[in-house]
């Protein structure tokens, strides 16, 4: 699993798949199944494969969501969605959502919640719009807090609402955090 690690760290992604497979072997319990399926899909994402990497990390939930993060889950749906499948995108965004609840009541920094929770509802407004439930999307943008972006998503975030402002014909949508995407972009 260490050997794994390190070819990841060093970007060999097939080398890397290779001894996470050897680990797979020897792996004792669903905990450790989870992870290594899970850095397996991993590799194979970065190298390009979302079909397999989807179906390593789906694989890795089958041992137990539990073991299993909401980003982890957060990127199981945006794999989902780069393959068009939308309803299973929403499925394991709302898994992450909640997921993320039980790691703020844990004890997770207000900041880093607000930013993940953004994040997956991102990924459930787009699911939502693809399914052509715009109603659905904007009740779920104006959950969104956007008080601060991850770096390099902001303009998904302002792209989603002119989108739903286009859909409403609904300027508010967009000054509602107006301030906010200015200072993202």
């Amino acid at each position: 699993f260490h050997e794994g690690n390190r070819a990841f760290d060093s970007g060999e992604y097939a080398r890397a798949t290779l001894w996470y497979k050897r680990a797979l072997e020897s792996a004792e319990t669903s905990e450790q199944r989870a992870k290594v399926k899970s850095n397996i899909g991993a590799c194979f994402h970065l190298d390009g494969d979302l079909k397999r990497a989807l179906d390593w990390m789906v694989a890795a939930t089958e041992e137990g969501l539990e073991y299993m993060s909401p980003n982890s889950l957060n990127n199981i749906s945006g794999l989902c969605i780069s393959l068009g499948e939308f309803e299973r995108a929403l499925t394991y965004s709302t898994l992450a959502e909640d997921r993320l609840l039980e790691a703020f009541k844990s004890g997770m920094e207000v900041s880093l919640f607000v930013r993940y929770h953004d994040l997956m509802l991102l990924g459930q407004m787009a699911s939502q719009l693809e399914l052509n439930h715009p109603k659905e999307a904007r009740e779920t943008y104006e959950r969104a807090h956007l008080e601060a972006f991850f770096e390099g998503v902001a303009a998904e975030f302002v792209h989603m609402a002119f989108l739903l402002a286009w859909e409403f014909d609904d300027p508010e949508l967009i000054e509602m955090h107006a301030n906010e995407f200015g200072a993202a972009l």
